[in-house]
């Protein structure tokens, strides 16, 4: 029963799968359907974002992209250092809004998972695990 609770690597697979699971079910409708894609974009131009329907797409397919290497353990860091600017830049905007802070905790969750496999890389069980 001891070695259950000990076996790190299980836990941040784990937590990875599910990271992962979260960024890609956030993104998925702006994937999937253009009028989500706008609405995002009509969003950020509200925010005062430059290009917006650009920094829309960039957003949405950095964060669908970067999970899904992520998730594999291929390219780890580098999928978690776009993931990190990507939520830095959502925790601003909550803000910049004085959003609740309940509002900014989905941010906040990703930013520092991403963090963890930006230091750390993905773990033992990754494409990429011995890098």
């Amino acid at each position: 029963m001891k070695a259950i609770f000990t076996n790190q690597h299980l836990g941040i697979f784990l937590f990875r799968v599910f990271l992962c699971l979260q960024i890609l079910h956030g993104v998925l409708d702006n994937i999937v359907s253009w009028n989500r894609m706008l609405e995002f974009r009509d969003f950020l131009q509200s925010e005062g974002f430059p290009f917006p329907l650009m920094s829309a797409m960039l957003s949405v397919y950095g964060q669908f992209f970067g999970a899904l290497f992520l998730l594999r353990g291929d390219k780890s860091r580098l999928a978690a250092a776009v993931l990190v600017f990507n939520f830095i830049v959502a925790a601003g905007v909550h803000l910049a809004n004085h959003d609740p802070l309940t509002a900014l905790f989905p941010a906040l969750n990703i930013l520092f998972g991403a963090v963890l496999f930006l230091f750390n890389g993905a773990g033992r069980f990754a494409l990429d695990a011995n890098n």
